[in-house]
């Protein structure tokens, strides 16, 4: 990796380039890691690492309280959402995206799965699907 790229990373993973206003904030690494390491992906899904996984913070004051939104995308023929997403060299297949820029899919079955992980619990938060009990750690959208 050259070392201005390293420099651009080093950038984009700590605080991104946004408005004057309030700069953008990217997941880091270690938490994409422990939201990995946790995760088990719903029933009908493929494993996880058939998935291209964007990860976010949703826009301050959406939710009561401060989470990391995770899209995972099945790869077959969707290496467009890449564009204008952060990859994270040391996790495989791992992006980071701005809010508003995460991919939206509404595919019917588990091609698009969401997640969420509440930062000062340090877990994934279990989610339920219309219908269901909760208790998955994702849903599949468009379901």
């Amino acid at each position: 990796m050259t070392r201005m790229r390293a420099l651009l990373l080093a950038g984009c993973l700590g605080t991104a380039v946004g408005s004057a206003a309030e700069p953008a904030r990217y997941p880091d690494e270690t938490t994409i890691r422990l939201i990995e390491s946790q995760m088990v992906m719903p029933k009908g899904a493929d494993p996880l690492e058939q998935y291209d996984r964007y990860y976010f913070f949703p826009e301050s004051g959406r939710y009561a309280r401060e989470i990391v939104e995770g899209r995972y995308v099945l790869r077959d023929g969707h290496a467009a959402l890449r564009e204008g997403a952060v990859a994270i060299p040391a996790v495989p297949g791992a992006y980071v995206v701005r809010d508003g820029q995460e991919p939206v899919i509404a595919d019917g079955g588990c091609g698009v799965v969401t997640i969420v992980f509440l930062i000062e619990a340090r877990r994934l938060a279990r989610l339920k699907e219309e219908g269901e009990e909760p208790g998955q750690y994702g849903v599949c959208n468009g379901r």
